[in-house]
């Protein structure tokens, strides 16, 4: 069999192709080299742009030693990231 036989079909399709869309916009502006937490921000403001509805960082339950808690996630903005890189070229690295 081809690998096109063996393809489902998807079923948002519609939903799929913008997401994809929203996330090839972020690639080509940005490129490559960031930080995860770098295209998470702007994959966040290409989708509120394009209106489409999303969750982000959401809360996700955490238990050490047995004791459940909600530990939200911290983002790391772009200038923080970008404060690391200076710092990081000051010291002689990379």
């Amino acid at each position: 069999m081809t690998r096109i036989a063996e393809k489902a079909p998807l079923i948002w399709k519609d939903e799929s192709y913008a997401i994809l869309g929203a996330c090839v916009a972020v690639y080509k502006d940005k490129g490559c080299g960031f930080l995860e937490p770098v295209y998470h921000e702007c994959l966040e403001i290409e989708l509120d742009l394009q209106g489409i509805l999303f969750l982000s960082n959401p809360r996700r339950p955490c238990s050490i030693a047995f004791e459940p808690s909600f530990k939200p996630s911290r983002p790391i903005s772009y200038a923080t990231t970008k404060s690391f890189s200076n710092q990081s070229r000051l010291r002689g690295g990379q």
